[in-house]
C-alpha cells in the first residue's frame, strides 16, 4: 500500500500531496530516502507509540501474520492512538465480511469491538476496508517477467510484482496446475480486488471529511465458477474441478493444518466474499481492473502441460 501511496503522491503537485508517515519495528532507510516520515516503533511500549502518532490524522493498520499481532499490537495502536489525538483509525482488514466461523480472524473482532468502544468513548472515528479477495492470488505460479510498474517497485519477478506483498498461494485454484478445489459448488458471488487498486481507493478516500463504518470496495464481482472459465479460455487447457459441500468442508476444518482454509472456503460459499461497492460508486473515475485483464496479463500466452492434482499448501 506504501509504495502506491508514494507513487500517487508524486503524481500531485506539493501543496497537495499527503504527508505520510511508516511505522516500523526496524529502520527504513530506503523509505527515509524517498522522503517518508519513518517512526520507529515498539509495540510494547504506549509511550512509543503515543510519541510515534503525534500530528497524526489517520492511521492505517496493514499488520498481518499471527493472531496474536492482528489482536495486541492493534490494541496497543488502538490505545495510544486515542491518547495521541488521532482523528480515524483504520484497523486491518481487507477481505470479505464479517469474522464468523474463522478462527484466525478472531482477533480481527476483538479489535473491532475495542474500535466501537473508542469510538463512543472518545469520538474516535473506525472504519473496517472490506475488498473481499485479493485479485492476486490468480498470479501465482506464473513465469512471466515484471512489467514497468514492478521494475519501479523493485520486483524482480513477474509473480512477485502481481503479489504485490502477499506470499504466493493456490487458493482453491492451482492456475499452474490446472485444478479448482471449489468452495461449495462455486457459485457464491466473491469480489476481487488487485492489491494496488485497494491502495488507489484507500489513497483517495484519505481526502474525505469523514468515512463511513466500513469502507467497502472491489475490482470484480465474480464467483469461482466464472473466474474458472475465464481462466480455461486465457490458458486454452480445461482444469480439473472439485466441489466441496458445505458439511465436508466444515468436517476438513477440523483438521489443524487446514483449518483457516476451509473455514474461509465455507464462508465464501455462505456469502461472505460478496462486498458491494460503495467506494467504487463515490469515485467512478477509478477503474479497477477486472480479472479478465489480471488473469490475460499474468497468463496470456504461457505455455502449461496437462492439469494435475498437487498436494496444495493450505495456509500461507
Amino acid at each position: 500500500m506504501l509504495r502506491t501511496f508514494h507513487h500517487l503522491n508524486s503524481l500531485r503537485p506539493e501543496q497537495d500531496r499527503h504527508a505520510l508517515v511508516l511505522l516500523s519495528r526496524s529502520p527504513q532507510p530506503e523509505w527515509s530516502a524517498r522522503g517518508i516520515d519513518v517512526r520507529p516503533v515498539d509495540y510494547t511500549s504506549h509511550t512509543s507509540l503515543v510519541a510515534a502518532l503525534s500530528n497524526v490524522h489517520t492511521l492505517c493498520s496493514v499488520i498481518g501474520g499471527s493472531a496474536s499481532a492482528l489482536q495486541h499490537a492493534q490494541l496497543a495502536l488502538l490505545a495510544a492512538a486515542q491518547e495521541a489525538g488521532v482523528q480515524r483509525f483504520a484497523p486491518s482488514e481487507y477481505a470479505g465480511l464479517g469474522y464468523d466461523n474463522i478462527d484466525l480472524y478472531q482477533p480481527k473482532a476483538l479489535v473491532w469491538t475495542a474500535c466501537l468502544e473508542a469510538r463512543e468513548a472518545a469520538g474516535l472515528e473506525c472504519t473496517r476496508i472490506n475488498c473481499g479477495l485479493f485479485m492476486s492470488l490468480l498470479a501465482t505460479g506464473t513465469p512471466k517477467p515484471p512489467t514497468e510498474v514492478g521494475k519501479r517497485e523493485g520486483a524482480e519477478t513477474g509473480e512477485e510484482e502481481a503479489l504485490a506483498g502477499l506470499r504466493p498461494w493456490n487458493f482453491v485454484l492451482n492456475m499452474k496446475a490446472g485444478t479448482a478445489d471449489l468452495p461449495g459448488d462455486g457459485t457464491a458471488p466473491v469480489a476481487w480486488t488487485d492489491m494496488r487498486d485497494v491502495a488507489v481507493f484507500v489513497y483517495e478516500a484519505l481526502s474525505l471529511p469523514s468515512w463511513p463504518e466500513n469502507l467497502n470496495l472491489r475490482g470484480s464481482l465474480q464467483s469461482f465458477r466464472q473466474i474458472l472459465a475465464i481462466v480455461e479460455k486465457v490458458q486454452d487447457r480445461r482444469f480439473l474441478v472439485r466441489e466441496n459441500p458445505l458439511e465436508d468442508l466444515r468436517a476438513m476444518a477440523k483438521d489443524p493444518e487446514k483449518t483457516f482454509y476451509n473455514q474461509v472456503r465455507a464462508a465464501l460459499a455462505e456469502g461472505y466474499g460478496d462486498v458491494s461497492d460503495n467506494l467504487n460508486q463515490r469515485y467512478p473515475d477509478i477503474k479497477p481492473v477486472s480479472c479478465e485483464e489480471f488473469v490475460e496479463k499474468w497468463w496470456g500466452g504461457v505455455e502449461l502441460g496437462e492439469s494435475k492434482w498437487e498436494e496444495d499448501q493450505s495456509f500461507m
